[in-house]
């Protein structure tokens, strides 16, 4: 309707569920993998939040703790609640460097299924990041040292089932799709959030795609069932995404 034409072949792809089914990131890589040719470039949209500017990636692993009664032992077997609880005291108690900047994110917990009985498995969502591969890494020993410390004392089943590893990656502030955005969102009058991935756009940016993720509605409780977007928010959101179509179809982005 805008009367846009591009040079360049343009592909849409959509894939649901990145951020709240863990194993469902890893189809991003499994959909460049299938491509006979790599994109030059790459924009990543989000729902919100609009202003928002990711050009690199922290290294991060999401995945799950898995906690559950040893099958045919003869003493009662714990509380699965009270070992989820007792892994997450100690998974709190790691000391994190200030620099380079790490972090562990309890985000999800679920068990039991009665009031009156106790719950024979737990299972915890837990996040891992860092802008240091090597940090990361050792971050991740210390998890595993920690699960078999309670697994062998409480004498139960407990397994790390990571949905998905990323590492570090980025194209830079300098880099011409980088600098594009930020003049794109400059015109349209639209406040820059820049901030780190974690999502699809390390799948690109390790294949040497040239990509960033940004925002194009203002909304509120994201991932959320009772998400909600501001409607009007949503004319700049295109806007920036039809220039940003426009710049990488440019011959400055193609020599």
């Amino acid at each position: 309707k805008a009367g846009l034409s591009f040079k360049s072949n343009i592909i849409l792809a959509g894939i649901p569920y990145t951020m709240k089914e863990t194993k469902n990131l890893v189809l991003v890589d499994h959909f460049l993998a299938s491509l006979k040719l790599n994109p030059s470039h790459a924009i990543i949209v989000k729902g919100g939040e609009l202003g928002r500017l990711n050009y690199f990636s922290e290294a991060f692993i999401r995945g799950d703790i898995s906690c559950e009664r040893k099958p045919g032992i003869k003493t009662d077997s714990p509380n699965m609640i009270i070992i989820a609880n007792e892994i997450i005291d100690r998974l709190l108690a790691i000391k994190l460097p200030q620099k380079p900047e790490a972090s562990i994110n309890i985000g999800i917990l679920r068990s039991g299924y009665k009031y009156g009985s106790p719950a024979t498995s737990a299972k915890i969502g837990v996040e891992i990041r860092s802008k240091s591969n090597e940090l990361l890494k050792n971050i991740n020993s210390r998890i595993s040292n920690i699960l078999d410390l309670v697994r062998h004392e409480s004498r139960v089943d407990i397994e790390f089932d990571i949905g998905v590893s990323l590492g570090a990656e980025s194209i830079g502030w300098n880099h011409l799709l980088t600098r594009a955005a930020i003049a794109i969102m400059t015109e349209l009058e639209i406040e820059i959030n820049v901030y780190p991935s974690v999502s699809e756009l390390y799948y690109y940016l390790k294949r040497g795609i040239s990509a960033i993720t940004v925002g194009i509605a203002n909304g509120n409780d994201y991932h959320m069932e009772n998400a909600t977007a501001e409607l009007s928010s949503i004319y700049k959101g295109l806007a920036q995404l039809c220039g940003l179509i426009m710049a990488v179809d440019s011959e400055a982005f193609n020599e």
